[in-house]
């Protein structure tokens, strides 16, 4: 079956090639909103994305970040109407059932993993890329990402991770004024900030001038 975890290599893989040839300077980072947040959010936690992307700013997700938790009503601020909305916009399998609706705590669920964001095989840990969402409180889905997305940003450890409602914005936080100023606020942040650099235990005493920023000032890879 296939989800985001193995759909998402396609773009993980245009990604390492725009990386690797060098077809832009300085930062690298996404914006992805919506359905797309689901599959940037994969090329982290499943196919390396860290390793080249400085900063991702997430609008209106990800979601389905661990349909295991999610559907046995182990994760914080399940609610039925989010299982519901879960059922609602994913896969139904031969057997014509969803995930919630099929979930069963006694059988395996090797489906649930490959339609999970942060399913047991994810990596979570991104020391090198700063993670930001942002959710809009219009949103008229509101009570099925909200508490996902929080999920998600407790559940991964990045160089930075953060949240945050924007008010009066919907669905497409890039819609309003409110939200388009603020993912541009943020990126911008995310490229003025230094990459973490850890202390060289043996420094040279007469170190060669290395650039240390990107040709846009920004975090340099």
């Amino acid at each position: 079956m296939n989800g985001d975890r193995n759909l998402s290599i396609v773009y993980a893989e245009a990604l390492r090639w725009l990386h690797d040839n060098n077809v832009a300077e300085g930062a690298f980072g996404v914006f992805a909103s919506s359905a797309g947040s689901v599959t940037v959010a994969s090329t982290l936690s499943y196919h390396g994305m860290d390793s080249i992307l400085d900063g991702v700013v997430f609008g209106a997700g990800p979601t389905f970040i661990d349909l295991d938790l999610v559907c046995s009503g182990g994760a914080p601020g399940v609610t039925l109407q989010l299982q519901q909305g879960v059922d609602s916009r994913t896969y139904v399998d031969v057997t014509g059932q969803t995930p919630c609706e099929l979930y069963r705590p006694d059988l395996a669920t090797p489906s649930f993993d490959c339609m999970s964001v942060l399913g047991s095989e994810a990596d979570k840990i991104y020391p090198d890329t700063i993670v930001h969402v942002m959710v809009g409180q219009t949103d008229p889905s509101i009570n099925f990402i909200d508490p996902q997305t929080q999920l998600y940003v407790n559940g991964i450890t990045a160089e930075q991770q953060s949240w945050e409602m924007i008010n009066a914005t919907p669905h497409l936080v890039l819609k309003t004024n409110a939200g388009l100023n603020r993912v541009l606020q943020r990126i911008r942040e995310i490229v003025a900030t230094p990459p973490l650099v850890e202390p060289d235990p043996d420094p040279d005493p007469d170190p060669e001038v290395e650039p240390s920023w990107g040709s846009i000032k920004g975090r340099y890879r």
